[in-house]
């Protein structure tokens, strides 16, 4: 990544990313991603569609801790 695309962050801190699990509740597949919170409180993890084509009915938990 370069400078210009790296996560605004303050000096010496660092992005805390929390491991999620995502549902479909259309056909049931699951994933296990990594994701950021955003300054709303909710995980973006980049996540978009389900192999099904399901592309809003979904149900995250967060999984573990943040990591720092």
């Amino acid at each position: 990544m370069t400078e210009a695309q790296e996560p605004k962050r303050e000096e010496g801190s660092r992005v805390r990313r929390e491991k999620v699990r995502i549902q479909c509740n259309r056909c049931g597949e699951v994933y296990i991603l990594r994701g950021r919170r955003n300054k709303s409180g909710e995980i973006e993890t980049g996540f978009v569609q389900c192999i099904c084509g399901n592309t809003d009915d979904f149900t995250i938990t967060p999984l573990e801790p943040a990591v720092r």
